[in-house]
């Protein structure tokens, strides 16, 4: 069974690419460095021209250039990602999207393992290993139902579970193939997933609500097997990222979204649907435990417990040629502000950046927009958070409790990453591993980093404590009292 961890072989210490001087691990290594140092606001603020700061910073550079001569180009992703670590900025991180070709396309196709399990097997196993069973362990639903998979743990590795395909809609694969190794460890699970082509990709894996698995930042799992919790029921059968919508009861509606980088329409028609509904209800809850961001598509959401009236909001942005580019983009789609003939809101920051070079500038004012009517319900909105809530998702908590009086938070302190924001993304040197450097434009608003919450992420109002395993019955019991 040891055999299995082939799939990090073939990651970590594939021999297939060539190597030549602009992929080698320590050129890639000094760009992300000038990149970083050209584009990334937060270095600036907190490390240029900060004696101790830029001691400490270059100390640690130093080491990773060591390192990085000693690697080779398919492990330099590692590299790579303990320098942008350094800043401890979730928005800030690099990404690799290997080009293959057919032959190593074949060759990844060639190394595929099997596991021999069939369903009345895999559910015979957890049924006599419940009591026992890793959270991960069970039957998960993925890609619009594409794959139905066991999910085990590997007999030689304690530490290491095998997803398991059982049955599928994808014709490249076939029942027993394994699709995922998860290594469990501090930070969730350490994946290697294999795509529908076979090509191998690394990812860290977190399970929430003990039904929702996500897969870095834009795979997610459903659990069909074993029921834990009530809280399975309000996961979308088909999709787990897409959010959901049920009536608890007479006074009560549960909205679930599990993720903001679905696609806009998904949201808006639920929202639509349902508008009557949750404008005729008492007490509106939203779930948006184990979020990690994607795009502010929730400002419909928000209008329906509207209460108080919008503000200005303004942060800061650095000039730089990658970020210029960035919003002269936006710019050329961005309808004009109103009484202004001449600029609109990112091409008053372009012409700022184009005047202060290098500098730290005023980043788009966001002006006060019409409110809409106040509706009557809900009269309460209560907003289920955890730690794995992160940038659209504490958007979308800041937004929500600025915008009205009726929100409360429950559960606990978010992730911690909203200070920077409006991220766009830069090529790093080598072609062939696609290494990319992601990083954030702007500030949440002009006093990051001193009043910022990605050190201690957003406190929730009310906490509700780790011994409460049922978090949606707690917002109830605390709805009846009220």
């Amino acid at each position: 069974m040891k055999q299995l961890l082939y799939v990090s072989g073939i990651l970590l210490a594939n021999t297939l690419y060539a190597q030549v001087d602009s992929c080698s691990c320590a050129a890639n290594y000094n760009d992300l460095v000038s990149k970083t140092e050209e584009n990334y606001i937060a270095y600036h603020q907190k490390v240029k021209g900060k004696p101790a700061e830029e001691k400490k910073y270059e100390n640690f550079k130093q080491k990773l250039q060591k390192q990085s001569l000693i690697t080779e180009t398919t492990a330099c992703i590692e590299v790579l990602e303990n320098y942008v670590k350094y800043f401890k900025d979730g928005h800030l991180f690099v990404a690799e999207y290997p080009k293959y070709n057919e032959q190593q396309l074949k060759h990844f196709k060639s190394q595929l393992k099997e596991y021999p399990l069939t369903e009345p097997e895999a559910l015979a196993y957890f049924k006599k290993n419940q009591p026992h069973l890793d959270p991960i362990e069970g039957v998960w639903y993925a890609e619009n139902n594409a794959y139905q998979l066991a999910i085990i743990q590997n007999p030689d590795n304690a530490r290491q579970f095998l997803a398991v395909v059982l049955n599928l809609t994808n014709t490249n694969w076939r029942p027993g193939y394994i699709k995922a190794v998860f290594t469990k460890n501090k930070e969730g699970y350490l994946t290697i997933y294999l795509s529908g082509n076979f090509s191998p990709a690394r990812y860290v894996a977190n399970i929430h609500k003990d039904a929702v698995m996500s897969i870095g930042s834009s795979i997610y799992w459903g659990k069909s097997y074993p029921s834990i919790t009530k809280e399975q029921a309000y996961i979308h059968k088909n999709n787990a990222s897409l959010p959901t919508l049920n009536r608890v009861d007479a006074d009560n509606i549960l909205l679930s979204i599990p993720s903001f980088l679905v696609e806009y329409k998904y949201l808006d028609s639920l929202i639509r649907a349902n508008k009557t509904a949750i404008t005729s209800t008492k007490n509106l809850i939203i779930d948006i435990r184990g979020n990690g961001g994607g795009n502010a598509i929730y400002f419909p959401l928000i209008m329906l417990y509207y209460t108080n009236p919008f503000q200005d909001s303004q942060g800061l942005a650095l000039s730089s040629p990658n970020t210029i580019k960035y919003f002269e983009k936006l710019a050329s789609y961005q309808k004009k502000v109103p009484g202004d003939t001449t600029l609109n809101l990112y091409a008053r920051v372009v012409r700022d950046m184009k005047a202060n070079r290098g500098k730290i500038v005023k980043g788009p004012l966001y002006p006060q927009n019409s409110s809409p009517a106040i509706s009557e319900f809900p009269k309460q909105v209560c907003i289920l958070i955890d730690r794995a809530c992160a940038s659209a998702a504490e958007s979308f908590i800041l937004h929500s409790k600025g915008f009205s009086n009726r929100v409360t938070t429950f559960g606990d302190n978010t992730f911690g990453m909203i200070d920077y924001t409006s991220t766009t993304a830069v090529s790093l040197l080598c072609k062939t591993q696609n290494y990319y450097l992601s990083y954030p434009t702007s500030t949440l608003h002009k006093d990051i980093p001193e009043n910022g919450y990605n050190a201690r992420g957003i406190a929730p109002d009310i906490k509700i404590p780790d011994t409460k395993k049922d978090k949606i019955q707690f917002v109830l019991n605390w709805l009846k009292k009220k």
